[in-house]
């Protein structure tokens, strides 16, 4: 039996913040961690076993349908195209910190 994916996202655009919605051609948008980079010291490898692997579904346009799964060195590695430089290096990177101090 197949194991199940730790988390399935789905597909945005990266024209425009899904946070602050800011959007247009002097708006950078980076790559922001799906799960938070410290969760890796606690999700380890003895912890979620050796098999970690990330599954993206196509949900729009002419590749619906399409699934593409690859494997992954750690839990929380995976990073979405989605957010603005100030949401990412701003408020979200300090909320990001807070739960593991």
């Amino acid at each position: 039996m197949r194991a199940a994916p730790l988390l399935v996202c789905p597909a945005v655009g990266n024209t425009s913040c899904i946070f602050c919605g800011a959007t247009g051609a002097t708006v950078k948008i980076t790559r922001e961690h799906t799960f938070s980079d410290w969760i890796n010291e606690v999700l380890t490898a003895e912890v979620v076993g050796l098999n970690i692997t990330c599954r993206r579904s196509i949900m729009h346009g002419p590749q619906t349908g399409t699934v593409n799964t690859w494997p992954a060195k750690e839990v929380a590695g995976h990073k979405l195209r989605a957010v603005c430089e100030p949401c990412n290096g701003g408020w979200r990177s300090l909320a990001a910190r807070l739960p593991s101090q």
